[in-house]
């Protein structure tokens, strides 16, 4: 499922897949686990890190990392904190099949949990 997100009056569809995690480690130089550990969650995070992982999540919608930036800096300009704007991308990560989203073998899937018609 893809979420979507206004920032700074445009709405944009964000979406964790593989080619998402791809193209950001694409622009980050380094392995997923290694860019969050580091880059994005740690005590060196950088904000062009996170620029890096929102523009991830929008694809082609935004056209490059320097949008990306204008963007988000209109967006606190405008009161939005960078918490808020992160926090969408955030949950579309979670959600994500690909990072943590699937359900646990106990969970099962959609499917799995509707009851069978006979």
């Amino acid at each position: 499922m893809n979420e979507l997100v206004k920032i700074n009056g445009k709405s944009l569809e964000i979406r964790y897949d593989f080619k998402a995690l791809i193209n950001m480690e694409r622009l980050c130089g380094k392995s997923m686990s290694k860019f969050f550990a580091e880059d994005v969650t740690g005590d060196d995070a950088k904000l062009e890190s996170v620029c890096m992982f929102l523009l991830a999540g929008v694809g082609k919608q935004v056209k490059d990392l320097d949008e990306m930036i204008d963007l988000i800096n209109e967006a606190v300009e405008g009161g939005q904190s960078l918490e808020d704007v992160m926090k969408p991308f955030m949950e579309a990560v979670e959600r994500s099949s690909l990072v943590g989203g699937a359900p646990s073998e106990e969970e099962g899937t959609e499917d799995e949990k509707k009851p069978s018609e006979t």
